[in-house]
C-alpha cells in the first residue's frame, strides 16, 4: 500500500462530511420518510429478491443497494 492509498479513505471522508454539512443536506437527511414510501421500498425490494432467498438475504442486499445509492460504496469494501 502506498502512502497516497492509506491517505484516500480520509480524504473521501472528509468530502463526505463537507457534503453533509449544508443545510439543505441536514434538512434533507433529518426529515420523515412518509409511510407510504418505506411500503413501496418494501415491495420492490421482495420483488426483485431472487426467489428462495432468506429474508436476511433480501436485507443484506438491499443495504448494500442502499450505500452504493448514496455514494458509500467504498465502506463496503473489505
Amino acid at each position: 500500500m502506498t502512502p497516497a492509498e492509506a491517505l484516500e479513505p480520509k480524504r473521501r471522508e472528509k468530502a463526505r462530511q463537507q457534503l453533509l454539512t449544508g443545510p439543505e443536506t441536514v434538512r434533507r437527511l433529518t426529515a420523515a420518510v412518509p409511510q407510504v414510501q418505506i411500503e413501496d421500498f418494501t415491495r420492490r425490494v421482495i420483488a426483485h429478491a431472487p426467489s428462495g432467498s432468506s429474508f436476511d438475504q433480501i436485507v443484506v442486499e438491499a443495504f448494500v443497494q442502499f450505500m452504493k445509492d448514496n455514494g458509500n460504496a467504498y465502506q463496503l469494501l473489505p
